[in-house]
């Protein structure tokens, strides 16, 4: 497994592994705690507030290297198997709904959908009616025409 770690992750990483104490950092090599160590950004020191998800205060490669750690280092082979299923069907979860959500089939269809119905009529008085076209809507019809837009 490759990752593409900067100083910024690895301080993250190097923050999370103090925190969790020696009973989790003896369970890594010593050359790779020794690499976390030796490579991380010095000016840079996170700061967690632990009262709230910490998923949401730390960077995706940091979140995705300790889950890497759990693994392959804290749990028993059952549990890695386990947790790699479901990261599997998060996985594939996730791509179903990219898939959905930016299907080249979808991209270009017209979603436009007519306001008034051809059944409905608007009263005559209020068709003849001048409407005063504001600046702001000059500029959007402008635009609009400027790059074809209906």
């Amino acid at each position: 497994m490759a990752y593409n770690l900067n100083e910024n992750t690895l301080s993250e990483v190097y923050s999370i592994l103090s925190e969790l104490g020696n009973e989790y950092i003896d369970k890594i090599p010593e050359k790779l705690f020794d690499l976390i160590k030796e490579n991380r950004n010095l000016n840079y020191i996170p700061n967690y507030d632990f009262n709230k998800d910490l998923e949401n205060q730390i960077s995706d490669e940091t979140v995705d290297f300790i889950a890497y750690l759990n693994i392959q280092y804290w749990c028993n082979e059952a549990e890695g198997r386990e947790l790699i299923e479901k990261y599997k069907e998060n996985e594939e979860k996730y791509q179903v709904e990219l898939r959905e959500k930016y299907n080249p089939d979808n991209i270009f269809k017209n979603n436009y959908k007519p306001i008034i119905q051809q059944s409905e009529q608007i009263p005559q008085e209020r068709a003849l009616t001048e409407v005063h076209e504001g600046i702001f809507s000059k500029f959007i019809r402008k635009l609009k025409t400027i790059f074809h837009i209906k």
